[in-house]
């Protein structure tokens, strides 16, 4: 039977776990990690739930490591080359930026004309 006295506060926890509190509070809304309510506004943890929380999060590092996927010349993401142009068919290595055939509204005279619209005169 777990007494008051066994149970861990917000700060302890975080320690215990080495997080930040709002870390804690995080894993707590989210449904991550177990707590109780012990009054309406007041939560503690109890240590056996902490630990149970840091073995779940023990992994391997080749568990974790996300599959690489190829770039679009074929090659790894991120390596370097040309690629073909989806839409023109050349190869070459793009600058980056887009561009745009689209005009530009300057947003001030757009409100400008929309609160004329609704005074009345």
């Amino acid at each position: 039977m777990t007494t008051k006295d066994d149970l861990l506060y917000p700060e302890e926890a975080a320690r215990v776990l080495a997080v930040s509190p709002s870390t804690l509070k995080r894993l707590k809304r989210d449904g991550t990690l177990p707590f109780i309510r012990v009054s309406a506004r007041a939560v503690r943890y109890h240590p056996d739930d902490l630990e149970a929380y840091k073995k779940a999060q023990r992994t391997r590092e080749a568990d974790t490591a996300p599959p690489r996927r190829a770039g679009a010349n074929g090659k790894g993401k991120g390596s370097k080359g040309a690629t073909t142009c989806p839409s023109t068919g050349t190869a070459g290595r793009g600058s980056g930026t887009m561009t745009s055939a689209s005009t530009v509204v300057d947003f001030t005279d757009r409100l400008a004309q929309r609160r004329a619209r609704r005074r009345p005169r």
